[in-house]
């Protein structure tokens, strides 16, 4: 499949040193980008590991995936990818979102949809002339899931960075609305649509889906949450509450960053759930057509648990199909 169509995610949760060793390998193996996480109390910092990882690779594009106003002023998030962007100039992305797991821990609450317009557009003048030089051209992303967040990033956005799962219809239905307001703001260039989907890749299709089981519950929980009822099938909202409830059982005692290696800890999900917000399989041709079926301009594929160089290694047999 197309490289430039498949990104790679990571948590900086190694020392950085082996975060930059890791960005050296998805650079090796020709994937078309890498996107750092944010969370102060579960992760290296990400402006460190981000500007470590930028200085150690050569041109693989570089995604901020995704920090948060809340605990990162605008004014201070820019200024960061403005310098970012004159080490490595035009290879960074700026990724916002509502903070999840960063400002929980923080005691703070998640940024609301008009702090993250108010941000995006106070990032977007700081960067057309910092310092009081010239425009960095530093992209715009903002995570997005329910349809006030879709029509923000679509007016705003460079990229619409959706965690939503592949399901075609809801898919369809995100795209549409990142569309929609793009064409409504009249602009010049269109949003693009990037996609954060996970990729479990086994021997068995069983080791595959355990691999992306923890995911696909946190995505299905996100998605109970901010999406319209009538948009999801019928014949699976039953399954997606109960799912949910099990996700919102976990998180009182912890972050969902804890049970990824481990998804027996929420409970065993319906294997139909799995399949809307990921995907599992045995085989990388598989995969790659898959892949290359979703209505989307990239796909960043997080590699979050111990055996992400396994999950790499894996991912590079999709790349060759």
């Amino acid at each position: 499949m197309d490289p430039g169509q498949l990104n790679i995610g990571i948590h900086p949760d190694h020392p950085v040193e082996e975060t930059v060793a890791f960005a050296r390998s998805v650079e090796g193996g020709g994937f078309g980008g890498l996107w750092i996480a944010d969370s102060q109390d579960l992760f290296r910092d990400c402006m460190v590991s981000t500007t470590a990882v930028a200085l150690a690779t050569a041109s693989i594009p570089i995604g901020i995936g995704v920090t948060n106003p809340v605990l990162r002023h605008p004014s201070v998030l820019a200024g960061a990818a403005a310098s970012l962007d004159e080490l490595v100039p035009g290879r960074l992305t700026l990724g916002l979102g509502s903070g999840e797991t960063a400002v929980q821990t923080a005691g703070q609450r998640p940024a609301t949809i008009d702090q993250m317009e108010a941000a995006l557009r106070a990032c977007r003048d700081y960067l057309s002339g910092p310092w009081g030089g010239p425009p960095r051209p530093v992209a715009l992303a903002m995570a997005a899931t329910g349809p006030r967040a879709l029509a923000v990033a679509g007016r705003l956005a460079d990229t619409a960075y959706l965690k939503i799962g592949g399901d075609g219809r809801l898919l369809q239905w995100a795209s549409e609305q990142v569309r929609l307001a793009s064409e409504g703001a009249g602009r010049a260039t269109r949003c693009t649509v990037t996609l954060l989907l996970p990729v479990g890749l086994g021997d068995t299709l069983e080791e595959a889906y355990r691999e992306v089981a923890g995911f696909a519950a946190a995505t299905a929980g996100a998605v109970h949450q901010a999406v319209p009822r009538d948009v999801i099938a019928a014949g699976v909202q039953d399954d997606l509450d109960a799912v949910a409830a099990m996700v919102r059982a976990a998180r009182r005692n912890e972050s969902y960053a804890s049970w990824l290696d481990d998804p027996a800890r929420i409970g065993e999900l319906p294997r139909r759930v799995v399949d809307m917000f990921c995907i599992a399989s045995d085989d990388p041709g598989e995969v790659a057509e898959r892949l290359r079926a979703l209505p989307v301009d990239r796909v960043v594929v997080p590699l979050l648990t111990g055996r992400r160089r396994e999950q790499l290694a894996r991912l590079r047999d999709v790349l060759a199909a």
